[in-house]
């Protein structure tokens, strides 16, 4: 029998105890479902002693210790105002990683790794409604706020305060046969990881570095969302060249400008099909997609629904 995967689950000073103790559930239950220990699973915290949470109540954690296996930083509970690192919490999660370990962060849980330095370079993602923060923030960090959950070997980020139940789903899935997950996604009721946060998001797009910088240009784009909208065109309105410009805009938003320009358009096609009773080929064609079929897998693509389940979705939530 091979050794159980270590899990360490990281209870920092600002933890969502609830989703915490919500992955500890996860892993067990995978063990019991097993009948066999696949995970070792434990509560860490800086020293050892009890944590406690804001609702009074306390649980155990040990000294993390140990190599390998995943260290998953859960949710932080509460952010007001500006995130400040804590030392003794960066050089625990640093340590870790120096042995061997995982970083598995969920939602919020991804700036402690990020002010540790560890997610410089790296494509993150975190809560979609922190983008703007996020980025100013951590600018060396290439945040993909699209996407639900980001692997970069070392380090796994999962965005939104239930991405804690994606981001254990996906180390099990790591570890164990796709029948086992499956088996294990059915009776939580979450047989799959969700691949998107774009469903959720209203804004596609981060904020750029420089805000006004490309300022003319961004009013020019939604102005001429349905029109054609060559890059040689944009360059010009700028300035540039089309080589320094493609440079700069990437520089500035973390993606191209053809990228740019398809994700805004699908934002507009989103509030299209929330808002008005256009059909789903009428929306393509306001939002500049002349060809249905390519709309539809752009569409897909961007938000992990066709746009007639996505309109089907939130004509239910309103």
């Amino acid at each position: 029998m091979p050794e159980p995967v270590s899990i360490s689950i990281f209870l920092h000073k600002r933890v969502s105890l609830p989703l915490a103790l919500l992955a500890d559930f996860i892993f067990n239950y995978a063990n019991r479902l097993a009948d066999q220990p696949v995970f070792d699973v434990k509560r860490v915290h800086g020293g050892p002693g009890a944590v406690h949470s804001a609702g009074g109540v306390s649980v155990q954690a040990t000294a993390a210790g140990g190599a390998g296996g995943y260290l998953v930083v859960p949710p932080i509970d509460v952010l007001e105002g500006e995130f400040e690192a804590f030392p003794e919490e960066s050089a625990l999660i640093k340590g870790v990683a120096d042995r061997g370990s995982v970083i598995a962060t969920a939602c919020l849980g991804a700036f402690l790794p990020a002010a540790a330095g560890m997610l410089d370079g790296k494509t993150a993602t975190t809560h979609w409604r922190w983008g703007e923060y996020a980025v100013n923030r951590f600018p060396e960090v290439k945040w993909n706020l699209r996407a639900m959950l980001c692997d970069e070997g070392s380090v796994i980020t999962s965005g939104g305060l239930l991405s804690v139940v994606d981001l254990a789903l996906y180390i099990v899935s790591q570890n164990c046969s796709k029948q086992f997950v499956h088996r294990l996604g059915q009776l939580l009721l979450a047989d799959s990881v969700r691949q998107k946060q774009s469903v959720y998001a209203h804004s596609l797009v981060l904020p750029p570095k420089e805000s006004g910088r490309f300022a003319r240009l961004e009013r020019e784009l939604q102005q001429r969302l349905a029109k054609p909208f060559p890059v040689r065109e944009m360059a010009e309105i700028c300035g540039m060249s089309v080589r320094t410009f493609h440079r700069s805009f990437l520089e500035n938003y973390g993606v191209s400008p053809n990228k740019y320009l398809q994700l805004k358009r699908i934002e507009t096609a989103k509030e299209l099909l929330a808002g008005t009773d256009l059909s789903v080929e009428e929306a393509a064609v306001r939002c500049g997609f002349s060809d249905n079929a390519f709309f539809r897998t752009v569409f897909g693509r961007e938000t992990g629904m066709t746009p007639s389940q996505y309109r089907k979705r939130v004509s239910t939530e309103r």
